[in-house]
């Protein structure tokens, strides 16, 4: 290829950073045509990608092992994928997949969390926080004025 071409190198070092954005674009697409109670599909969409970018780091290791180098340079120079690298990948990867995990009870639809009965009721809170104090200060300054 040419000095400013994309090459295959540039392809496959770059290919867990598409692979995540392209997941990401995909489900942020898909959800708002889900139903609040088919939210769950956003974390297993959102899972089945780090699973896909996983495969893609593993794929960049396979072939930083057959081709014996300690580091490839892609994008013109500006990036540089050494072992270093691959293991903050994989890193991030499974932090991101943890956090996917814990955050699954956020996406099913809750009225515990919080709601107004009624303006000049109380506002019922999971957790004695201070967000829910506050809204029920601001809520209950509108209810009386």
């Amino acid at each position: 290829m040419g000095a400013l071409g994309f090459s295959v190198t540039d392809y496959l070092l770059a290919l867990l950073f598409v692979l995540l954005a392209l997941f990401a674009v995909g489900i942020l697409l898909i959800d708002f045509m889900l139903p609040p109670e088919m939210k769950w599909a956003n974390a297993v969409t959102a899972m089945i990608g780090v699973l896909f970018s996983a495969a893609g780091v593993y794929k960049i290791q396979l072939w930083m092992t057959a081709s014996n180098a300690s580091g490839s340079y892609g994008l013109m120079r500006s990036m540089l994928v050494d072992h270093f690298a691959i293991y903050f990948f994989y890193l991030f990867l499974a932090a991101t997949a943890i956090a996917i995990l814990m955050s699954v009870s956020y996406l099913e639809p809750s009225t515990k969390s919080w709601r107004i009965l009624r303006p000049d009721a109380a506002i019922r809170c999971r957790h004695d926080v201070y967000g829910c104090r506050l809204r029920y200060r601001f809520l209950s300054s509108l209810a009386s004025s």
